[in-house]
């Protein structure tokens, strides 16, 4: 994965706060970490960024990723967590998924008691949060 961030030279900015403590599974927040990173890597385009965020509040902990790129068009954003879907499905064989991620990623969420959302601007970024009660 890093091999990749070197390759396409993103750069990768990262602001967590530190001392958050998440009961829950742990192997489920980093599969569903590593969906959203892989994710981003994959529609980030050369020389861009990527933003990390981890913070918390009383009662939630928030984990934000955010890259730069061709975003997601306004109408696509309610169907991105759908099985299968593909906002640009010209990018399949370009980054070799088949909408799966995502759908994924909700489900997990979820599981978890949590939510999940998509922002986006095209041609500038996108941006997953998920939340989960501490």
């Amino acid at each position: 994965m890093f091999c990749v961030l070197a390759e396409k030279d993103i750069r990768l900015i990262s602001s967590i706060e530190r001392d958050i403590i998440i009961k829950s599974d742990p192997e489920r927040i980093k599969q569903l970490i590593m969906i959203l990173f892989d994710n981003a890597v994959k529609y980030t385009d050369k020389n861009g960024q990527i933003e990390i965020f981890l913070t918390k509040s009383k009662r939630l902990v928030e984990f934000s990723i955010k890259n730069t790129g061709k975003g997601i068009a306004k109408q696509d954003l309610p169907r991105i967590f759908d099985r299968f879907y593909r906002a640009d499905p010209s990018r399949t064989h370009q980054t070799g998924s088949y909408g799966l991620g995502l759908s994924i990623a909700k489900a997990i969420i979820e599981r978890l008691g949590g939510e999940i959302r998509a922002t986006s601007v095209e041609n500038e970024y996108t941006t997953f949060t998920f939340t989960l009660g501490l």
